[in-house]
């Protein structure tokens, strides 16, 4: 499933994976709103441009697309797109 939210951009974490040498990254993010609450969202290893993205912002208010997903009965999400709102 596919959702937008306003998030302030708290900054971006990453771990290499001892076993594959793979980079992980997920952004920090905190959703305002009637109940707020702070989150981790994963970045796809491909993109890069959202990486930056995120580093850019940190501290802006923006919108983000989320997508979220269910396996084995936990809910991941992952971040898709983050675009700053106008003016701020």
């Amino acid at each position: 499933m596919r959702c937008t939210a306003q998030v302030m951009v708290n900054g971006m974490g990453e771990n290499v994976s001892r076993k594959d040498g793979k980079t992980y990254r997920r952004a920090h993010l905190f959703v305002q709103g009637e109940d707020p609450g702070s989150l981790q969202a994963s970045i796809p290893q491909d993109s890069l441009v959202l990486a930056k993205a995120v580093t850019d912002h940190v501290g802006k208010v923006c919108t983000a697309t989320l997508n979220l997903r269910e396996f084995k009965g936990t809910l991941y999400v992952d971040l898709a797109a983050l675009q700053p709102l106008s003016g701020k």
